[in-house]
C-alpha cells in the first residue's frame, strides 16, 4: 500500500511543472520548457534566445530631373525550429536576413513637405488700411499725393522713399515713411530721415532709382533726381547711397545720436554708352543677391537695365555688380540684360534674379515689354521665362487692341515675392492707363495666375509683402491716397 501511494505521489511530482508549462506556454511557441520543468522560468518568461544571421537593409537613392517613380526591391527569410523530447532538451535557431535596395528619381525640388496654402491662393480679400497715427500715406507735408515712390520691405516693416507730383514740375520729394502693420488693416506711418540731395540737386529725393535690400540696410542707385533750381527733375544719376535704419534717429526704437546720420555713399555707377557717348543713367532696377560660388560666400548688388541720355533716348542693357565685401573694387559689368529696356520690376527668389516686363522709350511713345528673364549670378547666364500676361480691361472697347495691353511697366514698386511666387500688383501697358490686375508667376511650373483684382486701378504704387498679407498704395490714378491691405483667402 504505501507503494503505491509512493508512486502516485511520484506522478504527481512530475506532472505539476508540466501543467505549469503548458499554462505559461500556452499559445506560445514554447521553448522554455526544460526551465520550467526544472523549476527555473521566472514569472513572466523573457524574449526567445536566438542565434541570428542579419544583414543592415541598405538602401541607394538616386534623383535626377527624369519624372520616374521610386521603385523597390525586398527579400526576407526568417527560419526557426524547436524540437522538444522526454530528456528535457530543447534547441531554436532563428535566422533573419533582410535585403533593401530603393532608387528614386523626382523632378521635385523637395518631397514629403506640407503644402503652404499662400503658394495656391487665387482670391484676396482687399480692405481699407486704417491710418492710426502719424502723418498721410506718402504724403509730402501738406497732404499732396505723390506717385513713383519707391518701396523696400525690411524688418517686418514698409519703408517708402520719395515720389512726386505733377503739381511741382515733378521734382521729387525729399520724404522718407515708414509704415508698421498692425492688426488685420491698422498700420502706424511715421517720417523718417530726409533723403540726401543727389548731384546738383537743391534738396534730397530721388525717383526712378533701383532699390534693394540686404536684409540690414536698404540700398539705392541711380535715379532722377532735382535740378539745381529745385523745381524740376534731372533725368540721370551715377550715384549710389545706402540707408541705415538704426543709425536714423527718426527711426523708432534706434538709439541713434539726435545728429546721426543715417546715409552712406558707395562707388559711382559707371558711365552708360550709348550712340551719342557716355551718359548718366536711370531707371534700372536693383537687386541685392547672396550665393556662394567656388565655396567663396558672396554678397552683391546688381544695377540692371534702364535707360540714359538728357531727353532718355537710349535703352540700356547694362547689368553692373557690385562686391559689398569689396566695394573699391567699384561696379564690375557681367552678362547683359537679353533685351534692353527700363521701368521693369525685379525681385530675388531662391537666389536668382527675376527681371519683370518693363519698357523702351517713354510716355506717349513707350513700347511695353512681357518679357521676363532670369538671371543666375553664379553661372552669370540669362534664362528667358514665360511672359507677363496681358492686361485685361473691363470695358469691352479696351478689349478690341489686344497689342496695346501686352506687358507691363510702371510696376517696380508693386511687385512682391509672398509664398514662394512672384506676385504683380496694378501697372500699366499703355501710358498713363493704369490696371487693376494682379497676377502670381510661380517659377516651378512657369506659368501666370490672375488674382483677384485691387479695388482701383493705378501705377507707379508701391507693395509689400508682410506677414502673409499684401499691401498696396499710392500711384497715379483714382484712389491714389488710398492703402489696400489684401488677405488671401486660403482653403
Amino acid at each position: 500500500m504505501k507503494r503505491r501511494l509512493l508512486l502516485v505521489f511520484a506522478l504527481l511530482v512530475c506532472i505539476a511543472p508540466i501543467s505549469r508549462a503548458a499554462e505559461v506556454c500556452k499559445g506560445e511557441r514554447c521553448v522554455y520548457l526544460p526551465l520550467l520543468l526544472t523549476g527555473g522560468a521566472p514569472a513572466s518568461a523573457p524574449e526567445p534566445s536566438e542565434t541570428s544571421t542579419s544583414t543592415t537593409p541598405t538602401t541607394t537613392a538616386t534623383a535626377t530631373a527624369t519624372g520616374t517613380l521610386p521603385t523597390a526591391s525586398s527579400t526576407a527569410t526568417n527560419t526557426s525550429t524547436a524540437t522538444s523530447d522526454p530528456d528535457a532538451t530543447a534547441t531554436s535557431t532563428a535566422t533573419s536576413t533582410a535585403t533593401s535596395t530603393s532608387t528614386a528619381t523626382s523632378t521635385a525640388t523637395s518631397t514629403n513637405q506640407p503644402s503652404d496654402p499662400l503658394t495656391n491662393f487665387s482670391e484676396i480679400r482687399w480692405l481699407t488700411v486704417t491710418k492710426q497715427s502719424g502723418l498721410g500715406l506718402f504724403y509730402a507735408d501738406g497732404q499732396i499725393s505723390t506717385t513713383e515712390a519707391q518701396a523696400v520691405t525690411l524688418l517686418g516693416k514698409l519703408f517708402t522713399f520719395s515720389g512726386f507730383n505733377a503739381n511741382n514740375g515733378y521734382a521729387p520729394f525729399p520724404n522718407v515713411y515708414l509704415f508698421e502693420p498692425s492688426g488685420e488693416r491698422g498700420g502706424t506711418f511715421t517720417r523718417l530721415t530726409d533723403m540726401p540731395a543727389m548731384d546738383d540737386g537743391a534738396f534730397g529725393g530721388v525717383t526712378h532709382a533701383g532699390f534693394a535690400t540686404d536684409g540690414r540696410s536698404i540700398y539705392w542707385a541711380s535715379g532722377y533726381h532735382t535740378n539745381s533750381g529745385g523745381d524740376k527733375q534731372s533725368f540721370g544719376s551715377r550715384q549710389a547711397w545706402r540707408y541705415d535704419p538704426q543709425a536714423d534717429p527718426k527711426y523708432p526704437g534706434s538709439g541713434a545720436a539726435s545728429n546721426s546720420n543715417p546715409y552712406s555713399r558707395l562707388p559711382d555707377l559707371p558711365k552708360a554708352h550709348n550712340e551719342a557717348g557716355s551718359e548718366e543713367p536711370a531707371a534700372g532696377q536693383l537687386a541685392y543677391v547672396a550665393y556662394e560660388k567656388d565655396g567663396v560666400p558672396k554678397r552683391e548688388l546688381y544695377y540692371i537695365g534702364g535707360s540714359s541720355g538728357g531727353a532718355r533716348l537710349y535703352d540700356l542693357d547694362v547689368n553692373w555688380a557690385l562686391d559689398l565685401d569689396n566695394p573699391q573694387a567699384g561696379w564690375q559689368q557681367r552678362a547683359p540684360l537679353p533685351i534692353a529696356r527700363h521701368h521693369a520690376a525685379a525681385v530675388v527668389l531662391d537666389g536668382q534674379i527675376y527681371v519683370i516686363g518693363g519698357q523702351q522709350r517713354h510716355d506717349g511713345d513707350l513700347i511695353s515689354r512681357a518679357e521676363m528673364h532670369r538671371y543666375d549670378p553664379q553661372t552669370n547666364v540669362w534664362t528667358r521665362l514665360a511672359d507677363v500676361p496681358s492686361i485685361v480691361k473691363d470695358d469691352p472697347k479696351e478689349q478690341a487692341n489686344s497689342s496695346d495691353q501686352r506687358g507691363r511697366n510702371h510696376h517696380s514698386s508693386t511687385t512682391v515675392v509672398l509664398g514662394g511666387r512672384i506676385i504683380i500688383m496694378n501697372g500699366q501697358a499703355q501710358h498713363r492707363v493704369p490696371t487693376n490686375d494682379v497676377v502670381a508667376y510661380d517659377p516651378k511650373t512657369n506659368t501666370w495666375t490672375p488674382l483677384t483684382s485691387t479695388p482701383h486701378a493705378r501705377h507707379s504704387g508701391i507693395g509689400a509683402a508682410i506677414d502673409g498679407k499684401l499691401y498696396v498704395g499710392s500711384g497715379a490714378e483714382s484712389g491714389s491716397q488710398q492703402m489696400w491691405v489684401g488677405l488671401p483667402v486660403l482653403d
